[in-house]
């Protein structure tokens, strides 16, 4: 049986726990999905928790950057109502073009 990888990156943990405001910022390189030369021109980041329900507004702190196609992204502890595990999707346009998408699993919010 194959297991197919449903996400572009590699599934990795962030921790996110109380008192946690600015955290990051976190990169990641979106390069590997681009064609060769490709570059990001626009990007647009979004938060899902459980049941995927948006949680952009409380996890993100600020406006994530794009610079030479690798995203930063800054977290804040979005309070206990917010627990578990958060997907973030990365959705952007590219100056040739492309309009797609990249999903990178989890951003784990908890109090431990």
């Amino acid at each position: 049986m194959t297991i197919i990888n449903k996400y572009q990156f590699q599934e990795k943990t962030i921790l996110i726990q109380p008192n946690a405001g600015k955290a990051g910022a976190f990169q990641f390189d979106l390069t590997p999905q681009l064609p060769e030369s490709d570059v990001i021109n626009s990007i647009e980041v979004k938060t899902y928790g459980s049941k995927r329900v948006e949680t952009t507004l409380v996890l993100v702190n600020g406006i994530p950057t794009c610079l030479e196609n690798v995203v930063s992204v800054e977290l804040n502890y979005p309070g206990e109502g917010y627990h578990g595990k958060h997907k973030i999707t990365f959705i952007y346009t590219t100056t040739g073009g492309i309009e797609d998408e990249a999903d990178f699993c989890c951003v784990k919010v908890t109090d431990i």
